[in-house]
């Protein structure tokens, strides 16, 4: 599969890469809704992981262009992602054009369900299932076990995430 993510914050952008090359989904990533109406104009992708708040372009205006662009392309899956999960947000984005969900933080079994349900049609893609569980605080030793990374990669993405901060 082919993928391309729409996603802004550096730290979203390096673990969903990560945890798509874990599956060897090659992932393309774009900064902003514009750049993604773009890159779904010259490429042709099998799905398409969408962040809601992005600056220049939010993902709903993305995916509207995108769906009108469907006519003289090619019908794709778009998969909203969001922190925002609140009670009624998926149906609200599935009635604005999103064809699925995936709050934030994403976690790798719910990835490879959506995956395994656009992607897997007629194809062979080796998706590992991990038991999910939920943590009260955090726990490295969790969260490795939960992304399904080594101990190496959860420290990077750590690293990477507090040097973001202000």
């Amino acid at each position: 599969g082919k993928v391309l993510v729409a996603e802004d914050n550096p730290n979203n952008q390096k673990l969903i890469e990560i945890l798509l090359s874990k599956i060897g989904v090659q992932t393309i990533i774009v900064q902003n809704g514009e750049e993604a109406v773009e890159s779904y104009k010259k490429e042709k992708y099998d799905i398409i992981l969408m962040d809601i708040n992005m600056p220049i372009m939010d993902g709903i205006t993305a995916t509207k262009i995108i769906k009108d662009l469907e006519d003289t392309n090619y019908k794709i899956p778009i998969v909203a992602l969001t922190a925002n999960s609140i009670a009624g947000d998926k149906e609200k984005y599935l009635s604005q054009g999103m064809d699925d969900y995936l709050s934030k933080p994403i976690e790798f079994d719910k990835l490879t369900a959506i995956l395994d349900k656009y992607l897997n049609n007629n194809q062979n893609i080796n998706i590992p299932k991990i038991e999910e569980k939920i943590a009260m605080k955090f726990d490295k030793n969790k969260t490795i076990e939960r992304l399904g990374l080594d101990e190496d990669t959860v420290d990077m993405l750590l690293d990477n995430f507090f040097l973001t901060l202000d």
